[in-house]
């Protein structure tokens, strides 16, 4: 997945060759098409350009910033770009999807590059796909709009007749943060010209009820064919049918597709010790590489340099670009099998194998198993760009115990008998290596020609596995790939089984003494087999690294009776019949959504799209990291400690001083007395190291790249280390809490220990909740412009005053002298809090220093090395029941992880405790929190900071309470439900109580009745996968109180409005949503919306009064300033209105009488009368879960939700809001597992590599959400609610499900009927696996 055809870095110094006549015949430029125009690259006059820069950072370059850069690896989709070129196996132009993060611009020579910004605009026209994803309101924040857009485009280039199934397996390699995905998905499955069953579609469904089901709503017709106003679906827009037209090649630049004449076009430049080679033929190939060898160098032969995404250091000094290689692209077919060249593409490998044909049927019979595995190796556009046998060559450079690569293309191709032809350029000679050989050979010197895959055996049989943290774009934790041949009438296995798993030890192993005494086996003697996996079982160690030992084990011996019972083919019993699958098979994606308008306040609930949607999804739309840099600007890249719980013995920046582009570096003792310090401790360290990747010092350089460079270069030394504190038990053995004085209040009612006394049952256990990173698409990002009189800050923030308020404190401008202004974020959610305060106070104190602006940017592995994430939290509880499941008492007492500094955790800690109670009453209840401190980045808030964890606490109480008295959960909610009048734990009295309403609905719309009976016949039928069926209550607290907003509104003479408000657009529409509002109030009608806009947020508009941007409130209370602005405004042109006036003419009238068109509105937020929040965001889901027993995957097979959203603001933003919040969920709950190196204090999972969120292929695969109708919120701006955290917490409901599905699992296996109770998470795939319980004597056939 990964290119790397040898790599290395040896410290010999560069000596130029005496003379070869090659070294002749070389240029310093690149030519290329960007958006249709050429453009030329000159490697020797672009002083800022290096070997290493890569497409991406050289497009953030140009005017086209509609490429994002976010994680540097291919693991996120937003650097998407599509390129045209001609293929080398084929000789015909191609057009593909490509991570343009990792392509080196040095391989760029003769492509056809678009963008996204490229393809459309308001001025030319946007582009079908643009408009799609905008109308279907797939773009919330929109910065990983851009990679989606040009994933459709260069899919449709690729094959214009395509699935809706199609199209959704080609999102494997872009991430959203915000939306959830399905809105995306439905976009752009309007593309789909073919059914699934191979059908044409002509862009009309056969009615009204199969459109929604199909999610499919493009019509040819002027009007949608259904006109209910319940369903999104009726506020669609009309798309017209599209057709789509590959692009052609670009015949003015000259494709890199050379001859091996010694006239090839050769790259070749020198930048700070690393050298870039073009080597287009293979006698360049054979005069440089031994000559590099020869001085000391281990060239890193480039293809596509993809395997950096995967081992950043050391980089190479030396860089042979070979993809102009015409041999490595050939593809040939012969009598041992199909032979292709070793620079073929992933990509290319899996259509080979595809359409391959023998000259017997049976011979090509292992080939679409190998595709299927192949296509799970990174995402879509990394395949189409990474060769497959840089995807080994990986596996085989990096072979240590203690890092290595568990690679799938080498197992599969391992299992499949692959043979490779290489050349040695010392030695000069050939040498033929199995995979085995391969393992074990030197390639320094060496590269690969080609590879054959032999065809298969008449009766051979072969299949191959995977298991990985995530569906897909994830690396094993195991692989597989097994074959044999078995005698069809006696089903005894034949001749020379291949037996390889890959991630047990540091390269992909055959495991032999099983292979030989697999032969003679008949494939249904369930007796032998036991033999041969207790053999198996012996031989099976994994290593330390990857860790989950026991996991990895368990699902060896595991895919090995699948293979077996695989074998057996029609004969295996119909039981165990689910046990052979390799994974799941993922089906196309559905949906609903419904909801309840309200005429009266149109256009105030109208379901549209967010109204800068078509910015984003076109690339036009400005982020932070797009505005223009002044002349001038320095890069800032901050040097963060690598050892945590020590102090700084030396810092030595002697190597990065005497790089290019180094301006300076600045310390701790470069600041002002008093000013070195924010919210959590110092700004850069004085001396005191507490956490890993703490800030000690910033480099500033002429350009982002050298800044990063220049910062590598910076050696600290450390002394006086000592072991730090990385988790919480190790907190609480330390006795690292926070003083009790410090601590929230406890909530408590009755008196929780006498009542506890009376109780029939009582329950004990604990619960622990994981971390979770923020990963928002857009990095920390900031521009600090020292202007005559202001510093002006450009942050991507959420909280503009604190970060006002810092920057005056850092720099000693008086803060009505430092100006914040935020446009847009991408993504927010919690992580431009007090996490963007850093870079911020950073970049302005060396702005000031230095008197010239500084950029910078923190990307995702310094975010987590850095900033803090949501805290993990441990919930020790006692409960007393009564028999019939009534709770009597509760005592409870959660510790959240601080992380060095409790600043920000407080808030967090008290919302936990005041949320635990969810849906339920606890008439006796003692509720405490406590905090603890540890050497990790403070913890801040992430996406419903305290509520989503406390709920979750309360639901897993019920879920004890269930499995130790044998009952119904659902009749344990149920039974425990607040009635309407009744308080909660912490006082909150519930006059509006309308969860019944919900339960009942919810039961209703799902049918739960007959799913529960589906879900119980299921699994009596089925003994390897299990179902889970769960229904879980959300009773989310919304909290106004100190949160007020300001805004100021302006009609100008022609009828136009501008909006300056206090909140920051993160996503969650906001801007539309005070538009909307404003219109209403003002009469402004739906079709002239755009009349009205909204500026960007800045402290030089809004006063100090204004909050922060979070707890889901903002969009509500912006939107109640704009209407008392608004009111203010329309009771002084009232007297002006006229009948049949036109809205330009009204304001014509007041502008001549001299009428004020300009007021402020302020938010004033009410003070809670009971408890801490002013109303409650109540909904309910049921979801359904299916579970592979043996290797602990699971698949989300449907979601209904219930929400009550009041009279909603606008349904499609809301809905979209619950619908990312869900998918969010499903990361904490499911997949995402911060954790820190107990030695160092580094974070594990600190990339994409390590860290993974929710893909488009987590979505559940039918996600029905309906908004409760006729449920306007009495306290609620317009009577209606908050949305953008509930959706997180009704997520819970997943892990429920997961409980009753395990639990049937290890009732087959054996275990007992007691629901099994989930009490530590995230449940990871490895933890579901073992909870299962499966062991060897229950593989049985």
């Amino acid at each position: 997945s990964y290119e790397e055809l040898f790599g290395g870095l040896s410290t010999a110094t560069v000596v130029q060759p005496p003379s070869v006549t090659l070294r002749s015949e070389t240029s310093t430029t690149i030519q290329f098409t960007l958006n249709g125009t050429p453009v030329t690259v000159d490697f020797s006059k672009n002083t800022s350009l290096t070997p290493n820069t890569t497409l991406a950072e050289y497009l953030r370059t140009t005017t086209f910033t509609g490429t994002k850069i976010f994680c540097h690896e291919g693991g996120c989709g937003v650097c998407v770009v599509s390129v045209t070129y001609t293929d080398l196996s084929s000789n015909e132009t191609v057009t593909r999807s490509i991570h343009s993060c990792l392509r080196p611009l040095a391989t760029c020579n003769g492509l056809s590059i678009v963008t996204n910004d490229g393809l459309g605009n308001a001025q030319t026209g946007y582009h079908p796909i643009q408009k799609a994803l905008a109308q279907y309101n797939g773009s919330q924040c929109g910065f990983c709009s851009n990679g989606f857009v040009m994933t459709m485009y260069s899919l449709l280039s690729e094959n214009p007749n395509l699935t809706p199934l199609q199209i959704e397996q080609a999102f494997d390699g872009n991430l959203c943060r915000c939306t959830g995905y399905r809105p995306i998905l439905d976009a752009m499955k309007t593309f789909a010209t073919v059914t699934d069953d191979g059908k044409p579609k002509d862009g009309h469904c056969e009615d009204e009820d199969s459109c929604r089901k199909t999610g499919c709503k493009r019509s040819k017709a002027g009007t949608l064919p259904f006109p209910d106003v319940e369903d999104v679906s009726s506020f669609l827009p009309k798309l017209e049918p599209y057709r789509h037209v590959a692009p052609k090649k670009h015949v003015n630049i000259p494709l890199r597709a050379v001859s091996s004449s010694s006239a090839a076009h050769r790259l070749v430049f020198e930048e700070n010790g690393t050298i870039w080679q073009d080597c287009p033929t293979l006698t360049d190939l054979n005069t440089w590489l031994p000559w590099y060898v020869s001085e000391g160098y281990d060239p890193m032969l480039v293809v596509a340099q993809t395997s950096l995404g995967v081992y950043p250091t050391p980089a190479p000094q030396v860089k042979l670009n070979i993809n102009a290689v015409p041999e490595f692209h050939q593809v040939s077919q012969s009598s041992a099998g199909i032979t292709v060249g070793s620079a073929t593409t992933i990509s290319s490998l899996i259509s080979i194998l595809r359409n391959a044909k023998g000259d017997q049927a049976y011979q090509t019979a292992h080939f679409s198993q190998a595709a299927l595995h192949l296509q799970r190796i990174a995402s879509h556009p990394l395949r189409n760009i990474a060769s497959i046998f840089g995807n080994i060559a990986v596996t085989v450079r990096h072979q240590s115990t203690s890092n290595y690569f568990c690679g799938d293309g080498a197992t599969v191709l391992y299992g499949l008998g692959t043979t490779f032809l290489l050349y040695d350029t010392v030695a000069q000679t050939n040498l033929t290596l199995t995979m085995g050989d391969l393992f074990d050979t030197d390639l320094k010197g060496k590269y690969c020609i080609s590879l054959t895959i032999p065809w298969a055996l008449e009766n051979e049989h072969f299949m191959s596995y995977k298991i990985a943290m995530r569906q897909v774009n994830a690396h094993s934790y195991l692989n597989a790939a097994m074959r044999c041949v078995v005698n069809p009438t006696t089903k005894a296995i034949q001749g020379s089984p291949y037996l390889v798993f890959g991630g047990v030890n540091s390269k992909p192993t055959r495991f032999t003494s099983v292979e030989t005494a697999m032969v003679g086996v008949t494939v249904t003697d369930g007796a032998a087999f036991q033999s041969l996996a207790t053999t198996l079982s012996g031989l099976l160690n994994p290593t330390v690294f990857m860790g989950k030992q026991a996991f990895r084990k368990s699902v060896a011996l595991n895919y090995f009776y699948k293979f077996f019972l695989f074998l057996q083919g029609a004969s295996v019993p119909t039981a165990l019949q689910t046990g052979v699958q390799c994974w799941f098979t993922r089906p196309e994606s559905s949906g609903t959504q419904v909801f309840q308008p309200n005429p009266a306040e149109y256009p105030v609930s109208i379901g549209i799209p967010k109204l800068e949607s078509l910015q984003q999804t076109s690339g036009h739309a400005k982020y932070t990291e797009d505005l223009a840099r002044p002349v001038g600007t320095v890069y800032a890249c901050v040097v963060l400690a690598t050892q945590a719980n020590c102090q700084i013995a030396s810092i030595d920046a002697s190597a990065a001083q005497a790089m290019p582009g180094f301006v300076a570096i600045l310390t701790a003792a470069d600041m002002p007395t008093g000013t070195n310090a924010w919210q959590m401790g110092e700004i850069l360290s004085s001396g005191q190291i507490n956490y890993h990747g703490q800030s000690i010092a910033v480099v500033l350089a002429t350009t982002q790249r050298r800044s990063w460079e220049c910062a590598d270069a910076v050696v600290v030394t450390y002394k006086n280390v000592a072991t730090p504190i990385t988790t919480i038990a190790q907190a609480v053995a330390a006795n690292s809490f926070i003083p009790a004085s410090a601590t929230p209040p406890a909530v408590t009612r009755g008196n929780a220990t006498q009542a506890m006394a009376t109780a029939q049952t009582v329950v004990s256990g604990s619960i622990s909740l994981g971390y979770q990173y923020h990963f928002h698409m857009e990095n920390q990002a900031v521009l600090v412009i020292p202007r005559e009189d202001v510093l002006e800050v450009h942050s991507a923030t959420q909280m503009l005053v604190p970060l006002q308020q810092q920057v005056s404190a850092v720099t000693g401008y008086p803060m009505s002298k430092v100006v914040v202004s935020v446009k847009r974020c991408g993504g927010g959610f919690g992580g431009k809090l007090s996490n963007s305060i850093l870079p911020a106070s950073i970049a302005a104190f060396c702005a000031v220093k230095l008197g010239c602006p500084v950029h910078l940017t923190v990307d995702l592995q310094q975010t987590t090395r850095m900033l803090g994430c949501r805290s993990g939290k441990v919930m020790d509880y006692t409960v007393g029941v009564n028999n019939d499941g009534t709770i009597v008492a509760l005592n409870a007492n959660v510790i959240c992880a601080a992380g060095v500094n409790p600043t920000d955790v407080m808030g967090t800690d008290v919302v936990t405790i005041h949320s635990l109670d969810n849906a339920y009453y606890i008439p006796n209840a003692n509720i405490s929190g406590q905090m603890v401190t540890m050497n990790i980045p403070s913890s801040t808030a992430v996406r419903g900071p305290g509520w989503v964890p406390g709920i979750h606490f309360g639901e897993s109480i019920i879920s004890a309470i269930a499995s130790k008295l044998n009952m119904d959960p659902v009749a344990v909610r149920e039974k425990n439900f607040f009635t309407k009048g009744q308080t909660t734990c912490d006082g909150m009295i519930l006059t509006y109580w309308d969860m019944p309403a919900i339960w009942s609905q919810l039961k209703q719309n799902a049918n739960y009745t007959a799913r529960v009976a589906a879900v119980d016949t299921f699994n009596t039928n089925n003994r390897w996968i299990k179902r889970g069926l769960a229904m879980t209550p959300c009773r989310f607290g919304v909290g106004q109180s100190g949160a007020n907003f300001d805004c100021v509104v302006n009609i100008y003479p022609d009828g136009t409005v501008s909006i300056t408000h206090g909140g920051a657009e993160i996503g969650q529409g906001i801007n539309t949503k005070v538009i909307q509002v404003a219109a209403l109030k003002l009469g402004i009608t739906q079709d002239n919306l755009s009349l009205i806009c909204v500026n960007e947020t800045s402290t030089r508009s809004c006063s100090a009064a204004s909050n922060v941007t979070g707890g889901s409130i903002t969009s509500e209370l912006c939107a109640l300033a704009v209407m008392h602005a608004c009111e203010t405004l329309q009771r002084r042109i009232a007297p002006f209105r006229q009948a049949n006036q036109t809205w330009q003419q009204l304001i014509g009238a007041c502008s001549g009488a001299g009428i004020e068109l300009t007021a402020t509105g302020f938010t004033n937020a009410p003070v809670n009368t009971s408890g801490i929040f002013n109303y409650n965001s109540n909904g309910a889901a049921l979801s359904e879960v299916e579970l592979d027993v043996l290797t602990g995957q699971i698949e989300v097979r449907q979601v209904d939700i219930v929400f009550d959203c009041g009279i909603s603001l606008n349904p499609t933003i809301d809905i979209g809001q619950l619908e990312g919040g869900f998918l969010f969920g499903l990361g904490y709950y499911l997949q995402e597992d911060p954790s820190w190196d107990p030695t160092t204090g580094a974070p594990n999972q600190g990339s994409t590599w390590e860290y993974k969120p929710p893909c488009a292929y987590d979505v559940p695969i039918s996600f029905n959400i309906a908004l409760l109708k006729n449920a306007p919120n009495p306290v609620g701006v317009l009577g209606s609610k908050a949305t953008g955290e509930p959706g997180v917490a009704l997520a819970s409901s997943v892990v429920q499900a997961v409980e009753s599905a395990v639990t049937a699992a290890r009732a087959a296996n054996g275990l007992g009927s007691t629901r099994w109770v989930a009490t530590s998470l995230p449940l990871t795939v490895d933890v579901i696996q073992q909870a299962c319980g499966t062991v060897a004597s229950n593989l049985a056939f």
